[in-house]
């Protein structure tokens, strides 16, 4: 985030640019890291008597033996970062969002998200069906897709052409960074996107409300590329991790729903927000959590 700020690409100095910041240095462990992860994996796949998780890894070395695939270890590698790095500060931050008001809420928002729970999930979580997430839980989801339009972890992206064009008759030359300011598109006061449904007591798209998706007792679910709903970005650079956060951050309210009622500590700090990769509080979030068993 610091790096986009910055008016000259110090960073692309031929050998020293990456570690002027200290980021080559990180990038370095990093790789390292997980290369150690994909050859142990890779030793026990060859190893008919290791047994071995599921998990992405396993999945990926899996795929990497097949030639047809040609999966190399520098793949799975780069797709280990990824995954780790875009989506591990992004969840927390829609987590810590969700907790926080679920945890402040006074209209019984809380009771009716752990209600949907208990009706509609089937005991065993691991059983559940992405569509189960998406559509059996549907004050959960308007309050989810409000967090993300309200609170979403990305609220600017940054974007950078790879050639020269022109944009609204201003010609953007290849390499200039651009800030788009996805969440302001949600919220402007002045030009309010019309596809920004109003509350179910007329509440304005500059307004928080979790109900706002619903529409008689049904999901309105936003249309792909919607201005309604960025926090995933747009067009055919559209975060590929959608699915993977919305099912993780789904799935975790879901346990902590079926078995804890919290709420803040008492004479708790007012919660701010701060940019770090990723927007997240300004302070730790102190919640009380009580057992239903």
């Amino acid at each position: 985030f610091a790096r986009s700020l910055i008016p000259f690409p110090y960073w692309n100095i031929p050998i020293v640019g990456q570690y002027l910041d200290g980021v080559g240095w990180s990038r370095a462990r990093m790789i390292a890291t997980s290369s150690k992860i994909v050859e142990k994996a890779q030793q026990q796949q060859a190893d008919e008597n290791s047994r071995v998780s599921d998990t992405f890894v396993k999945s990926a070395v899996e795929a990497a033996t097949k030639d047809s695939i040609g999966f190399s270890s520098q793949r799975i590698v780069g797709n280990m970062l990824t995954i780790f790095i875009g989506g591990t500060d992004s969840n927390a931050s829609t987590l810590c969002s969700l907790i926080e008001m679920l945890a402040t809420d006074k209209t019984g928002l809380q009771e009716e998200c752990r209600k949907e729970v208990m009706d509609n999930l089937p005991e065993d979580l691991s059983t559940v069906k992405y569509d189960d997430l998406q559509n059996r839980l549907p004050v959960f989801r308007s309050f989810l897709y409000e967090i993300h339009r309200f609170h979403g972890a990305f609220p600017a992206v940054f974007l950078e052409p790879s050639e020269d064009i022109e944009l609204f008759g201003t010609v953007v030359p290849k390499g200039r960074q651009i800030l788009a300011f996805n969440r302001y598109v949600t919220k402007n006061p002045y030009c309010v996107a019309s596809d920004v449904p109003l509350g179910p007591n007329g509440e304005t798209p500059g307004e928080f409300c979790p109900r706002r998706y619903l529409k008689d007792g049904k999901i309105l679910h936003p249309e792909h590329n919607s201005t309604s709903f960025l926090s995933f970005g747009h067009g055919v650079r559209v975060c590929p991790g959608k699915a993977y956060s919305d099912a993780v951050t789904t799935l975790t309210l879901a346990h902590l729903l079926r078995n804890f009622v919290w709420e803040l500590t008492p004479d708790h700090e007012p919660i701010g927000r701060i940019m770090g990769f990723a927007e997240m509080p300004d302070k730790d979030i102190n919640v009380i959590f009580k057992s239903l068993g």
